[in-house]
Order: structure tokens, then C-alpha cells, then sequence
């Protein structure tokens, strides 16, 4: 029979071993929903895993941000490479959108640094209202004043919307994933499969440049390793989703993905004031 203390010592071991299993079922539940959902919508893989590095894995905030940061790079390709493989198109304006986008990213960070973050995500929650109202007014026929936007876009059209994206992105720290889908999809009612292999493009790129900026605070371990393979999984997965649903229910699948970052906006805005 075991004595008291050894008992003891067994129960340790078996707590310590448990929470690296809940680390781990959890690293690989939102990698795999992370790269699932940015697949099939072209948003959000950033909102899931910021949160998990942070509250789940103890991590700095501005750690999990850095990590987050770095491992969207190939979350994003892995994306862009899923939608080749099952077949969903590659609209030629997306080589407009990148070079605007490369702008947009500069002028973003200089807007960050004149505005307050709270200023910032006010005027982001405004815009997304207005985005929210119009499409769900598009989804259940409310007899609004919708403003047509049916004219011939030109190649600059395309490249001062993918420097509007990226200016807002990197002014307000949000990806700009969420940008590109609520423009494109949201209010220009282009395709979502197209929107969202452009918005996977355009994510590759900021990453690629905001890591490399950042390239003094990047790491790697193996919480990021497993949200990786696991976020590469579900790329792939996405990828074949999205070649599969209908155009209908993407536009139900981003009006309520939208709704979830707008409510998460209002409720940081609504908390402690943050500083300038």
C-alpha cells in the first residue's frame, strides 16, 4: 500500500501531465476552427487565436499578438493554396489589390500613431454598423435605402480599396481580412469565394510585412506548432467547404460572423478605457 505522500506525489504528476492535455486539445480545436473559418469566409483566424495564446496559454497580450502575427503567414498561404486545389477562382484583381494594400500598410501605422485606440475602434464600429445594416437588409428584403454600387471598376479602383483595407487593418489592429470581405462582398456584392481568396492574398501580404517589421519580438514554440498544423487542416478543409455551400449561405456564415466582431468591438469599447 502506497503511504500518504507518495499518493500525494502521483496526484501532482497527473495534474501537471492534464494541463498540457487541455493546452493541447485547445491549441488544436482553435487552430483548427482558426484556418476552418478564414478559409471559408476570408476573416477571423487572428480573433480566435490572440484569445487562446493569451487566456489559455498564459501569454503577454502583446506576445499572443507577435505569435498570432507570424503564424498567419501560412495560415493565409495555405489558404490561398486550398481554394486553387478545389478549383474556386483566382479574379484577376487581386494583383490591384496588393499593390494598394502595400501602401495602405505604412499609412495605417502612421494613422495609429496620431489616434487613440479607442478612437480608432469607434470609428470602426460606425463602419461596421452601416456594413452590418446593409447586408442583413440584403438578406431579409428590409425596405432600405440601399445605395447601388453596379458601375464598371477599374484597375485603380481595385488598388485604393486594398490601400483603404490595409490603412484601416493596421490603424486598428483588426485583419484585414474583415475589411476586404465587408467591402468586396458586404457592399460591392462581389462573389464570396472570389472575396475570400482575395482576402487570404491580402492577409498573406500584411502578415509577411508586419512580421518582418516586428522580426525583433517573433519566437516560435510548440503552442504555435500545434495551432499551426492544426490551422493547416483546416484550411484545407475550408477550402473544400467553401467549393461546396452556396453563395446564399456564405452571406448568412459572414453576416453573423460580422455581428460576432462587431458585439466583441462594442463590449471592449464599453470596458476600461485604454490609453492612448
Amino acid at each position: 500500500m502506497e503511504s500518504p505522500s507518495s499518493q500525494r506525489a502521483i496526484g501532482i504528476k497527473r495534474i501537471a501531465l492534464g494541463v498540457p492535455s487541455v493546452i493541447f486539445a485547445g491549441c488544436s480545436l482553435v487552430g483548427f476552427f482558426a484556418g476552418y473559418i478564414f478559409a471559408l469566409m476570408g476573416m477571423g483566424p487572428g480573433m480566435m487565436i490572440v484569445p487562446t495564446l493569451h487566456l489559455l496559454c498564459r501569454y503577454d497580450l502583446k506576445k499572443a499578438v507577435t505569435g498570432s502575427l507570424l503564424l498567419l503567414v501560412p495560415v493565409s498561404l495555405g489558404s490561398a493554396l486550398s481554394h486553387h486545389l478545389h478549383s474556386n477562382p483566382f479574379s484577376a484583381y487581386i494583383l490591384w489589390i496588393l499593390p494598394g494594400s502595400l501602401i495602405g500598410i505604412d499609412l495605417g501605422l502612421m494613422l495609429r500613431r496620431r489616434l487613440s485606440s479607442r478612437t480608432l475602434k469607434m470609428i470602426f464600429c460606425v463602419f461596421l454598423a452601416l456594413i452590418l445594416i446593409r447586408h442583413w437588409g440584403q438578406i431579409l428584403d428590409w425596405p432600405l435605402p440601399l445605395p447601388s454600387f453596379e458601375i464598371r471598376f477599374e484597375w485603380y479602383h481595385h488598388i485604393l480599396i486594398g490601400c483603404l483595407a490595409s490603412t484601416l487593418a493596421a490603424s486598428m489592429g483588426i485583419g484585414g481580412g474583415v475589411l476586404i470581405m465587408t467591402t468586396y462582398f458586404g457592399v460591392l456584392g462581389f462573389p464570396a469565394r472570389e472575396t475570400a481568396v482575395a482576402s487570404a492574398c491580402v492577409v498573406c501580404l500584411n502578415s509577411c510585412l508586419s512580421s518582418y517589421k516586428s522580426r525583433t519580438e517573433l519566437y516560435w514554440n510548440k503552442n504555435l506548432t500545434i495551432i499551426l498544423g492544426c490551422g493547416l487542416l483546416g484550411a484545407f478543409t475550408g477550402g473544400m467547404t467553401a467549393s461546396q455551400i452556396s453563395e446564399d449561405t456564405l452571406r448568412l456564415l459572414v453576416g453573423g460572423f460580422l455581428l460576432i466582431v462587431f458585439f466583441n468591438m462594442i463590449r471592449g469599447l464599453l470596458g476600461r478605457k485604454e490609453k492612448s
